[in-house]
C-alpha cells in the first residue's frame, strides 16, 4: 500500500486525476472505506502538490 501511495502522490502532482482514476489505482485488497478516505485526501492535496512540483522545476 505504501508503494502505491507514493505512486499516487506522484501521479496527482503531475496529472489531474479524477476520483474514478485514483480509485482504480488503489489495490483491491484495501478496504472500501480506506479507499474512499485516501481518494478524498489525495484530491484535497492535489493542487498543492502540483504547485510544489512546478516550483521544483
Amino acid at each position: 500500500v505504501l508503494a502505491c501511495l507514493r505512486l499516487l502522490i506522484r501521479k496527482c502532482a503531475r496529472e489531474s486525476l479524477c476520483q474514478d482514476e485514483i480509485q482504480k489505482l488503489l489495490p483491491s485488497e484495501v478496504p472500501l472505506q480506506l479507499q474512499n478516505d485516501l481518494v478524498l485526501l489525495l484530491q484535497k492535496c492535489q493542487a498543492r502538490w502540483k504547485e510544489d512540483a512546478s516550483n521544483d522545476h
